[in-house]
């Protein structure tokens, strides 16, 4: 935007110089009588003004008959600079006319190397005059318009006009530098802020009852996706934030997303990016818009594509060429207001051919404010080996996609009857070997999500590993 102003600037200047003449060149402005000529007289008053250049020497205006060219009067011009004017008026004596009669009076400008007359035929200006009776003032023979100025300067010279609009446009320019200069350093910059899971929870259950497990297996869901392909006998939990109607994230609002690269120690500082306000608010509305009126996974598909692309150019603006390899998280902030809320769980576990849900729970939810907040975590691979960055690119943006369709598609609100005593019985020294306590900062990389299930679960769940196993 910048150059496109000072190019439109050096246009304007351009076209300044050239306009501009190289002899001055005098024109008559606005001829008109003047009511206010003394008795027995006729007055006519004009003015002259230079659009060439600066004129170095005087020049003569003389006032003459239209029929018979004679001279009534003239009159000595001082050197106008460009753009400049200089009224004059002349008194013409009516003895020798009658009464009511019109006579037509002319203009003519002599100056040194001058161009020639620009009036209509040899003069450069001409007015009809009714002569008035002896004692009367002449009466005005046509209404003439007011010289337009803007401060003193007339706006009808080209050369002031095309410096009114560089003027216009270089305020602009300035105006907008410093409102950019004014955002650096009076708008603070997005944060993220920390999280605390907002869920109940109770020292004194024991934790090999049902709720004892459920409230353990709460700490181990990241976000509401199953990675898929799955280990078989392996077991998953996931977090549903609902609203009270039943529906998926309705009532919650996006508040924040972050990006970030994280290696076996945690999240790599330097690779953070925290997304801008006006790719969250899009997000926002699309969750509320889902929410309310569920759409077919196509049709979030095409509009999820437009913030995965923006979510891969702010990521790569921060990480490095080299850094690439490492895994990728990408955190989305939820909010929503305490008694409009609800958080659900669901525990599955991997048939060989899927994921099959065995337990679902609604869990309590505390706020030390009138808002609860949640926080979804999405993990994925980063730049294999032998991968061109081209492949990574389009490879990063479906997962993108598919992982902002999982999360806002709208399961059918359907009851499935599941038959738990069916199951086969939980290896709970498997289920510790296949299912690992990972640290906060290092979440789990995932290629893929699978469709969200509905069903109703009874009170039955496997023991979720302890941190000591």
């Amino acid at each position: 935007m910048l150059y496109a102003a000072f190019f439109a600037v050096f246009l304007l200047s351009s076209a300044a110089a050239l306009l501009a003449q190289a002899v001055p060149e005098y024109v008559v402005r606005n001829i008109r009588p003047d009511a206010n000529a003394a008795p027995g007289t006729a007055a006519v008053m004009f003015e002259i003004e230079n659009v060439g250049s600066s004129a170095s020497a005087a020049g003569i205006v003389r006032l003459v008959v239209v029929a018979t060219g004679g001279e009534i009067a003239s009159q000595s011009i001082p050197p106008l600079s460009a753009g400049e004017f200089e009224t004059f008026r002349f008194e013409i004596p009516v003895d020798a006319y009658k009464p009511g009669q019109r006579v037509s009076f002319g203009v003519l400008i002599d100056l040194p190397g001058g161009a020639p007359p620009t009036g209509s035929g040899q003069f450069d200006g001409q007015i009809g005059i009714v002569i008035p009776a002896v004692g009367t003032p002449a009466p005005i023979d046509a209404a003439q318009p007011a010289r337009p100025t803007i401060f003193g300067i007339s706006i009808t010279n080209p050369l002031v006009v095309i410096g009114l609009l560089g003027g216009v446009g270089a305020l602009l320019i300035f105006i907008w530098f410093a409102s950019m200069i004014a955002r650096m350093f009076l708008i603070p910059p997005p944060t993220f802020g920390a999280w605390q899971p907002p869920y109940a929870t109770n020292p004194m259950i024991d934790p090999n009852s049902i709720a004892g497990r459920r409230q353990l297996w709460q700490q181990h869901a990241q976000s509401d996706a199953l990675t898929l392909p799955c280990n078989p006998n392996s077991y998953m939990v996931r977090k549903l934030p609902t609203g009270i109607d039943g529906r998926k994230l309705s009532s919650w609002r996006v508040t924040g997303i972050r990006l970030s690269q994280y290696d076996m120690y945690g999240r790599v500082d330097r690779s953070q990016t925290i997304i801008k306000p006006s790719l969250v608010k899009r997000l926002d509305r699309m969750v509320r818009r889902c929410a309310e009126n569920p759409l077919p996974a196509q049709q979030i598909e095409r509009l999820a594509r437009p913030i995965a692309d923006r979510l891969i150019r702010a990521l790569f603006a921060k990480a490095g060429r080299r850094n690439l390899g490492l895994p990728i998280a990408l955190d989305i902030r939820l909010s929503g207001a305490a008694d409009e809320v609800e958080v659900l769980f669901e525990l599955h576990r991997c048939t060989g051919q899927g994921w099959e849900l065995i337990d679902r729970w609604q869990t309590d939810l505390y706020a030390t404010d009138s808002r609860v907040l949640e926080n979804f975590t999405y993990t994925l691979f980063g730049q294999q080996k032998n991968e061109p960055f081209k492949a990574f690119r389009q490879r990063l943006r479906d997962d993108l996609v598919r992982l902002l369709t999982g999360m806002l598609f709208q399961p059918p609100l359907q009851e499935e009857k599941i038959d738990f005593d069916a199951l086969e019985p939980v290896d709970f020294a498997a289920l510790a070997e296949t299912i690992s306590i990972e640290p906060t900062g290092a979440p789990r990389p995932m290629s893929e999500t699978a469709r969200t299930p509905s069903a109703s679960a009874q009170d039955t769940s496997p023991h979720p590993p302890s941190p000591d196993r």
